[in-house]
């Protein structure tokens, strides 16, 4: 009992550094105020964390008895919504670009058909693409009362986004200038944007490979592990020593430091802002 309590005990204070840490390196803060919605999913995505985490901590000190794999379990938990969540999260960047594409077009379309832009922007509003139409429909409300201008500079903060700046710009453009030439600047941001999604796609298909190869790997070590637990622990009665702990807690900290640097690479950079968040 005593050691269970110490490698929880543990398991809090490497969560306590992973915070204190996050708070040196400070966190982006937005000038949109996320609704009282959002930020009650983001509480209950870090309950989820910690439960996780605390989850897999006594889980794994209940197969190992090794504290240190206790606390490797407990960083596990907290990071795995990160760790394999990183592919659903590009996936859902690709089809928010492909989306203001789509919602480009339907501007287009309806302001060919001799709709004005505040127009055009609420009748879109109710058919626009799922990944963007809250955004949009906000958008829309803000328009009863906002100029313009600043509706589009907080969709623009909204989404994020190169391609939503670049609809942000051509919109705001327009409104100065009277729709000068509005549908062409539309049909070349809808391009542009489909471009980029394509592009995305295609280096994710080529990087499927690599990250199939490292859930394999892994997940070959892991059984292994496990059945020499079950089936052979004497095999591992080292690891229990002061010097097994050490050195086990120097293989989970490179396992893990390889897993977050393979999620890093695979991501794209989302590409310069058009529209700054204090413009």
């Amino acid at each position: 009992m005593t050691t269970l309590v110490a490698a929880l005990l543990g398991a809090v204070v490497g969560l306590g550094l992973l915070l204190v840490v996050a708070g040196v390196r400070g966190v982006p803060v937005t000038l949109v105020v996320p609704p009282a919605a959002a930020r009650w999913r983001r509480v209950e995505h870090l309950d989820r964390r910690l439960g996780l985490a605390l989850a897999a901590a006594v889980a794994v000190y209940a197969v190992t008895r090794w504290p240190v794999a206790a606390l490797a379990g407990a960083v596990f938990g907290l990071t795995a919504p990160t760790l394999l969540g990183a592919k659903a999260r590009r996936q859902q960047e690709v089809d928010r670009i492909e989306a203001v594409a789509r919602w480009a077009e339907q501007l287009r379309d309806t302001m060919s058909a001799a709709a004005g832009l505040h127009e055009a922007i609420g009748v879109t509003a109710r058919v626009a693409p799922l990944p963007i139409r809250d955004e949009v429909q906000e958008l829309a409300a803000r328009l009863r009362h906002e100029p313009l201008p600043t509706a589009m500079r907080r969709f623009a903060a909204r989404l994020a986004s190169p391609s939503g700046d670049q609809v942000a710009v051509a919109l705001i453009l327009a409104s100065e200038r009277h729709g000068a030439r509005l549908s062409d600047v539309l049909s070349r941001v809808a391009a542009a944007s489909r471009a980029e999604a394509t592009l995305r796609l295609r280096v994710e298909a080529q990087r499927a490979r690599t990250s199939s190869q490292a859930r394999l790997i892994a997940g070959v070590i892991a059984a292994v592990v496990t059945v020499y637990l079950v089936l052979n622990r004497s095999y591992l009665a080292p690891f229990g020593t002061p010097v097994g702990q050490a050195v086990l807690a120097v293989v989970c900290g490179m396992w893990f430091v390889a897993f977050w640097a393979l999620v890093r690479l695979a991501g794209m950079p989302a590409g310069e802002r058009i529209l700054s968040v204090d413009s």
